[in-house]
Parts: C-alpha cells; structure tokens; sequence
C-alpha cells in the first residue's frame, strides 16, 4: 500500500491522474457529491447539511470500493 499525502491543492490528484493506463483510477467521491448535491439543489454539503454529507461519503466510498477493490492495481483518491 501507498499513500499519498499533502495540504489541499498541492496536486495529489494530478500525479493520481498522470498514472496513466497501467492503474485503475478512482475519483474522490466527495467532489463528485458536491456536483450533484449542487446541481440538484441538495442540501447535503458541509455548509448546509454535514450529517447527511459525511453520510452519502461514506456510502460513495464504500460503493467505489466494493466496485473496484478487486481490479487490479487500483488507485483511489481518498480512503475510507
């Protein structure tokens, strides 16, 4: 297991992303559900509903997880 680390916007997912083909590549859920929650006019984001956030995070990673753990090399960008 490998982990990258670092303060928020110092390209963790850009070197995820350079991988290339020879990894799975499994997008951060979190940025995924603030695109819905937005666009749907959801109340579950941090500033409006952070129970119900962390709630459908950890459903999305678990999802992700279940759906592409056993792939092969497989690189998420973010953990449970």
């Amino acid at each position: 297991m490998h982990v990258i680390t670092g303060a928020p916007g110092t390209g963790k997912t850009a070197i995820i992303e350079a991988l290339g083909a020879d990894v799975v590549t499994v997008a951060e859920p979190a940025r995924e559900i603030l695109a819905e929650q937005r666009a749907t006019g959801g109340a579950a984001v941090p500033d409006r509903d952070p129970a119900a956030f962390v709630a459908l995070l950890l459903q999305r990673s678990i999802e992700k997880y279940l759906a592409y753990g056993s792939a092969g090399p497989t690189v998420f960008d973010r953990g449970i």
